[in-house]
């Protein structure tokens, strides 16, 4: 009878770390991209790209208000690859490249 009650200690032990899980992902799923700090207000900072680099090291565009920023964050220390960046027009990510497929 004592094997009996370990197991069903287990598996309500399992059941109740699943259930855990579930509710961790489903939450973080539906506050990821909210601010608490500014809510109600327009949002300045925005993750634009993230690119992994290598295995620890990962290269991110950042948008802050109307400039763009690229970092490389990982590793033993973060690095400011180019600030400043202003935004592209709206035109050049519509349009695909003219001279691209052409031949002379």
């Amino acid at each position: 009878m004592e094997i009996e009650s370990y197991l069903r200690f287990f598996l309500a032990l399992g059941v109740t770390g699943g259930l855990i899980m579930v509710f961790y992902v489903g939450l973080r799923r539906y506050l990821m991209g909210r601010s608490w700090a500014g809510a109600g207000r327009g949002r300045r900072l925005q993750i634009i790209e993230v690119v992994a680099v290598d295995s620890r090291r990962r290269a991110v565009l950042l948008r802050r208000d109307s400039v763009e920023h690229l970092i490389v964050i990982g590793g033993q220390n973060d690095l400011l690859v180019e600030a400043g960046i202003p935004l592209p027009d709206a035109d050049t990510l519509s349009s695909p490249d003219r001279t691209e497929g052409k031949q002379p």
